[in-house]
């Protein structure tokens, strides 16, 4: 890694400066010197602007292969917003690599005239899109239905699918409604991206608001669906709060998957958990859990054991809205490089502290715990007098601590002033002596 680091180094220094004054013969003949990857290195130059790879582009096919992709490799096709964007040229599909469709803006679903305009470019033009391999869905109200899963199934170098602001909600409409078993998909990343608003499509509101289970009948269906035909090559997975612990089908190994983000609304009480879940899913790396809610639901309870064999691999660990008495932090792997305990609110709520645990709450939480992996810290938490204990605990689980990331809040307890100067804490762990 350092000799190719040094070699792109080399090679922007060799450059700099050069494109304004250079031959077009010598810029062809220079292509030859270098591979691919760092001819697009060099192209990425902040310096160069969209002009400048126009006439590079000109110069002899090496130079416009590695160009086309930059200039026009994300391309947004949306045909009924004010700000329109007409479907890409036929010339420009190959060089495509990240293609956005984006529907309406009004939270409804998509009619058979609107589904049938989607599908007859998609289909037309997907298999010659070569090298797309992420497609992202933005405001496509209803979510994919089964016509459109088929047509994007044929892209040649699918890797990740994103649906943003395009979920499976209100009426259950069966033509939205994916079938339980679908083809393959190739997928490496698939991303469900929390929605902005709870709708019935009639009514709008804050999406912060809690469903009930019922709600969440059509999205649950569809995800499942999705998950197990992409199970095989799936490594990277979001997925809303609420659905989490729906998506899996825990029947079935998920060897594949190494990142799992959550974001949103925390889930309901269910006879599954999430250490269920977690539990399937051996192999993961990384794993953010951003949810906020009223939920008082422990991802651990006290009267589960250590477990030695949980999440072995797991190298970096998020979770917002930590309960008290929840020992999840006690059977995280001893070979954890990263942790953060954090607060999360994505809704609009105004002057509001976040969901975190006072500092006695955390302390106790973090009690029997040794990370000696740990390099990297953030907690974030509510003061009172066990504030400095807390600060003087830290060296002694985490010994190996490199950086360290605190936001404390104070509210409005008066008590609370007189502990709410840390230095005498902060001054401990710099001083050497912890």
């Amino acid at each position: 890694m350092r000799l190719w680091n040094w070699c792109i180094h080399v090679a922007l220094r060799w450059f700099s400066g050069w494109f304004p004054r250079v031959k077009p013969k010598l810029l062809v003949r220079s292509a030859g010197r270098f591979n691919d990857d760092v001819l697009a290195e060099i192209l990425r130059r902040p310096e160069l602007g969209f002009k400048d790879l126009l006439n590079i582009s000109l110069t002899s096919r090496r130079w416009r292969s590695c160009v086309m992709p930059l200039i026009f490799g994300k391309q947004t096709w949306s045909p009924w917003w004010s700000n329109r964007r007409s479907f890409p040229g036929q010339t420009l599909w190959p060089h495509i690599r990240i293609f956005v469709v984006v529907g309406t803006c009004d939270f409804r679903l998509l009619d058979a005239e609107k589904r049938a305009v989607l599908e007859s470019h998609l289909q037309h033009a997907i298999q010659s899109m070569t090298a797309v391999h992420t497609l992202v869905f933005e405001d496509l109200g209803g979510g994919l239905w089964p016509q459109m899963l088929d047509i994007i199934s044929a892209a040649p170098a699918l890797a990740q699918l994103k649906l943003d602001e395009s979920p499976w909600l209100g009426e259950a409409i069966d033509v939205f409604d994916l079938p339980p078993s679908i083809p393959s998909l190739p997928l490496r990343k698939f991303e469900y991206i929390a929605p902005r608003y709870v709708t019935d499509y009639r009514e709008t509101v804050w999406y912060n608001a809690k469903r009930p289970l019922s709600a969440l009948e059509s999205e649950m269906h569809n995800l499942r669906s999705i998950s197990r035909a992409c199970r095989l090559s799936l490594e990277s997975v979001t997925l809303p709060g609420e659905l989490i612990l729906l998506t899996f089908d825990l029947s079935l190994t998920w060897d594949s998957l190494r990142e799992l983000f959550v974001e949103g609304v925390k889930p309901e009480s269910m006879d599954i958990s999430l250490l269920s879940v977690l539990r399937n899913l051996p192999n993961l790396r990384v794993v953010s859990l951003r949810w906020y809610g009223a939920s008082t639901d422990p991802i651990v309870p006290k009267n589960v054991m250590a477990l030695d064999t949980f999440l072995p691999r797991l190298q970096r660990f998020q979770v917002a809205s930590l309960v008290p008495g929840d020992r999840v932090l006690s059977i995280l792997p001893s070979g954890l490089e990263t942790l953060a305990i954090i607060g999360y609110q994505r809704a609009p709520v105004y002057e509001r502290a976040p969901n975190v645990l006072r500092a006695s709450e955390l302390l106790e939480a973090l009690g029997g715990v040794h990370l000696p992996a740990v390099t990297r810290l953030e907690l974030w938490y509510k003061i009172d007098a066990s504030d400095e204990p807390l600060l003087r605990h830290l060296p002694r689980v985490f010994p190996h601590l490199r950086h360290l990331t605190i936001r404390r809040y104070v509210g409005r307890d008066p008590d609370m002033e007189a502990v709410w100067n840390p230095a005498v804490g902060f001054a401990y762990l710099q001083s050497g002596s912890c």
